[in-house]
């Protein structure tokens, strides 16, 4: 199994009642700068035109590192393949 790589850090944002608080327009909407760079499955599937379960075989082969967000495989941009299926490292 792949370690997290999901990059939670609380600090990076300041609350500020005068500047708007989180979501000021000075500053990113925390939620989504944690997500903009990780694709879902199906987000994966849909580039290569691959059924989702194909995913998820290759995430359980260990072929395409991927971490779990909840109950959702997601897999961040910098590990997507260049082609489908990716190459086999074992």
């Amino acid at each position: 199994m792949v370690a997290s790589r999901l990059p939670i850090n609380y600090d990076s944002h300041e609350i500020n009642p005068v500047e708007g608080g989180w979501l000021s327009t000075r500053q990113k909407d925390p939620v989504h700068s944690l997500v903009e760079d990780w694709y879902t499955t199906a987000e994966v599937a849909g580039t290569y035109g691959v059924e989702p379960a194909a995913v998820l075989r290759m995430i359980r082969r260990g072929r395409l590192p991927a971490s779990k967000l909840g109950w959702v495989w997601v897999v961040h941009k910098d590990d997507m393949p260049s082609r489908w299926p990716p190459p086999n490292n074992a």
